[in-house]
């Protein structure tokens, strides 16, 4: 039942957006890792080339669950340096350029507050 919520969560979360898949696989691996380990705090974050996040004994990226024999295949390692790994998997759009984006679009006055609306 849980794996099912897991796809679950994952699939709404990547459907949320078409660019998800990008943003989650192209720079932005281990922060899928921290949304999931936020709603599952027994995730663990893994490592081959790209971050896998661990749920009971199953890998999980926004693309789903990663299938028996592909676990068998890749190298996958415990994350034992979360520094070093953020420092390789990070958000390459940050929000000040997309701010610099909005000040350029013609409705920038009327969205100008936009955070206003949002309890952080």
């Amino acid at each position: 039942m849980k794996d099912k919520n897991i796809i679950r969560f994952i699939k709404t979360v990547r459907e949320s957006s078409g660019g998800s898949i990008a943003t989650y696989t192209m720079g932005n691996c281990y922060q899928f890792y921290e949304i999931l380990k936020c709603i599952y705090p027994e995730a663990e974050a893994y490592y081959a080339g790209h971050v896998w996040t661990k749920i009971e004994d199953e890998f999980y990226d926004i693309r789903g669950k990663l299938k028996q024999e592909y676990k068998e295949r890749y190298d996958l390692q415990p994350i034992v340096d979360e520094e070093h790994i953020k420092t390789l998997s990070q958000n390459k759009s940050l929000d000040k350029d997309r701010q610099k984006m909005n000040e350029s679009s013609p409705y920038y006055n009327e969205d100008r507050n936009y955070w206003e609306r949002y309890e952080n």
